[in-house]
């Protein structure tokens, strides 16, 4: 990744739209979540309303730890803050919306997302 990416940033990682979150450079783990295609995020939500109905608890399931974006381009598609470690880096393209940008930060804090995730979010904001 870039040294200058800020949370927010979005970039282009093997064929898929990611939002940055942080980087452990320690460890050299870069923290980002993948943006789903609108067929993707479609799916999503139609099984997480189908497990809501069924009584299954999908608190603590990363792969429904997501936001639905607003930023124009992103649009009603879902950004995964679960957890994506990813060791290679990406172009840039874009960046969040401050709203998107906040849920995001959000759902990383009260989410299933990892420890060292919540406390690189916690030190940028």
């Amino acid at each position: 990744m870039a040294p200058a990416s800020s949370f927010g940033d979005v970039f282009l990682y093997q064929g898929g739209d990611y939002v940055f979150f942080a980087e452990d450079i320690e460890n050299g783990i870069v923290y980002a979540g993948r943006v789903l295609d609108n067929e993707m995020t479609g799916n999503l939500i139609r099984v997480e309303k189908i497990k809501n109905r069924q009584g299954v608890d999908l608190h603590n399931s990363p792969i429904f730890s997501y936001v639905i974006l607003g930023t124009k381009e992103f649009e009603k598609r879902a950004a995964n803050c679960g957890s994506s470690e990813l060791n290679s880096s990406g172009k840039f393209k874009d960046c969040l919306n401050v709203e998107d940008i906040e849920n995001m930060k959000q759902e990383i804090e009260v989410g299933p997302a990892p420890k060292a995730l919540k406390d690189l979010v916690r030190l940028l904001s």
